[in-house]
């Protein structure tokens, strides 16, 4: 995933600033009537908000400019289902210390099966094509949950935002919002899900196996913890 990230900063016209011999992490920018800073990473989410102050500074130290201080984003790079991380992934672009953080999430079948259609060359053009194409976008709203290439494919449209997306406002390419009302839909549902058997777990623990419970107080129960 790290090189197909690579791929996408190179293409999109970013540069590789040089910040000495760490190789924990990538510095890219962009120049523009502002210069764009995006700081690119692969680690484990565990114990990356204590880490990413020594990665700022890496990147302070090694950068001479200064506006790089005001106007740095990093990408981090994780290997894992979402739906299983979604809170850490929130608590971590939810952090505003020291970078605009944005977390990519995939599996390794998520990622061969992109890379699969997106083919060899031009894979930032290959990326809008495909993002373009309404009948991926329906699978992909219709199969939210799934760890698919096309739910890989929309996350990278959601969590690398200078990646355009080509909408002609005519309802047949999905624009850029309707990508982001379909991620939100999708962690309202993950969100659900994780605090309904939070809540099974427990009533597990106070009353015993839910399965030698009546169907019904379980509804009940179940339907009464939703309605708060």
């Amino acid at each position: 995933m790290i090189n197909l990230a690579q791929s996408i900063f190179r293409e999109g016209d970013f540069n590789v600033v040089e910040v000495g011999m760490d190789d924990s992490f990538i510095l890219y920018s962009r120049a523009g009537s502002r210069t764009e800073y995006w700081c690119l990473v692969e680690c484990p989410l565990d114990g990356f908000l204590e880490r990413q102050a020594e990665i700022y500074d890496k990147c302070i130290r090694g950068c001479p400019d200064r506006e790089i201080a005001k106007n740095a984003s990093l990408l981090l790079v994780h290997k894992g289902v979402y739906s299983a991380l979604c809170r850490e992934i929130q608590t971590i672009e939810e952090d505003q210390y020291w970078f605009k953080k944005h977390v990519l999430c995939y599996t390794d079948d998520s990622l061969a099966s992109l890379l699969d259609n997106l083919g060899n060359e031009n894979t930032l053009g290959q990326i809008v094509s495909l993002v373009a194409d309404r009948s991926i976008f329906s699978y992909y709203k219709d199969n939210s949950n799934s760890e698919s290439w096309q739910s890989l494919l929309y996350r990278i449209v959601l969590k690398i935002p200078f990646v355009q997306v080509d909408s002609e406002g005519d309802g047949v390419v999905p624009c850029l919002d309707e990508i982001a009302d379909s991620n939100v839909q999708k962690r309202k549902l993950v969100d659900v899900e994780a605090a309904a058997n939070k809540f099974l777990s427990g009533l597990e623990q106070q009353a015993g196996s839910i399965a030698e419970m009546p169907a019904d107080n379980v509804v009940n129960a179940l339907l009464g913890f939703m309605e708060k």
